[in-house]
């Protein structure tokens, strides 16, 4: 389990930024600030992504760039309804805005993220598992499958 641990930290290490502290205006390292970025999006995101039909249901990109500090923080896609698309980004730009100046400039991370396809699922926008869908992304049939 150490073993595990250690593999972790060098992780924490190359995504860290060099010669920075928190004396230079930062107080989230790049991993508390990976974490920061996924608590707000949680926190912030409320729509509960009703749909009736799988093609009611998209990817957006939850990518987190910084562009002022060069920090780039990729997360891997969330699942709206296709008409809340602008109110997440924009929900999302509120975060980078509030976050950005907080996190240590330089950070680089990108999750693995597990390929999936948007599905309306009980009548809720959700993700599946490539894996687990006939026809894949391009099946967008209605969510009852008829």
């Amino acid at each position: 389990m150490s073993g595990m641990r250690m593999a972790g930290a060098g992780l924490v290490m190359m995504v860290a930024a060099v010669g920075c502290s928190a004396d230079d205006g930062w107080d989230l390292a790049c991993m508390e600030g990976d974490l920061a970025i996924s608590n707000e999006i949680h926190a912030r995101w409320s729509d509960p992504n009703a749909c009736t039909a799988h093609s009611d249901c998209v990817h957006v990109d939850r990518d987190v760039e910084c562009p002022d500090e060069g920090t780039m923080l990729y997360g891997c896609p969330r699942v709206v309804h296709r008409d809340s698309t602008d109110e997440f980004t924009a929900m999302l730009e509120g975060v980078k805005s509030d976050l950005c100046p907080r996190i240590e400039p330089g950070c680089r991370g990108s999750p693995g993220c597990l390929a999936t396809v948007p599905r309306c699922v009980d009548g809720v926008c959700t993700d599946l598992p490539e894996s687990e869908v006939d026809g894949g992304p391009a099946d967008a049939g209605p969510a009852d499958g008829g």
